[in-house]
């Protein structure tokens, strides 16, 4: 009975470790740099993906499924190399690393959720950013997006014109979210017209 129960721990371990394994190994004091991890899919590729959001990581607008486990492990180790580098990096840091806040601190604020919603009680678009394992809400007014889009200027703004609206404008809703979040960071963000100049 004891070497039954022994084998079933021993099972049980292994399992975990190779878990513990795919989402990077032992977090330590640097989780905030390790923001990949990689998972074997049913088709028994692998994926680099954000371990926040579980959404497959793109490189160069490619998105990194159907890897082998060494190409899936490598790419997993340099991202996340990347990612603790452009932390310690000097203020005029590459092109590649995140935006930074002007006064020193690294601003690695990313946006690997693609998904966004009409708030109905606060007359905006949501949508979520990530620095490193904390969530930040954006709220985009809807006086900002009509200013951004000549389609939604002058009409009334419906939950979908709204959301067509963000979709086309997403790039530049990224990049002002990123300049608010760089002034201090806040869990949450209402984007108004004024911040879209």
């Amino acid at each position: 009975m004891n070497a039954r129960n022994s084998e079933t721990d021993r099972q049980r371990n292994a399992a975990a470790l190779g878990i513990w394994e795919n989402e990077g190994g032992a977090p330590g004091r640097d989780f905030t740099n390790r923001q990949y991890g990689r998972r074997v899919e049913a088709d028994r590729s692998w994926t680099v993906y954000h371990v926040f959001s579980g959404i497959p990581a793109h490189e160069d607008g490619v998105a990194m499924t159907g890897l082998s486990r060494s190409d899936a492990t490598r790419s997993m180790l340099s991202l996340n190399l990347r990612n603790a580098e452009c932390r310690k990096a000097p203020i005029a840091a590459p092109p590649n690393c995140p935006a930074r806040e002007s006064s020193g601190p690294v601003m690695t604020l990313s946006f690997p959720n693609p998904s966004r919603s009409f708030d109905e009680v606060r007359n905006a678009v949501r949508f979520t950013g990530h620095d490193g394992m904390f969530e930040v809400r954006f709220f985009v007014e809807i006086a900002a997006l009509a200013k951004s889009d000549i389609a939604l200027a002058g009409t009334a703004a419906s939950e979908t014109k709204c959301l067509s609206a963000f979709d086309t404008l997403r790039s530049s809703m990224h990049k002002v979210a990123s300049k608010a979040y760089s002034h201090g960071r806040r869990s949450s963000y209402i984007l108004t017209a004024a911040d879209f100049r």
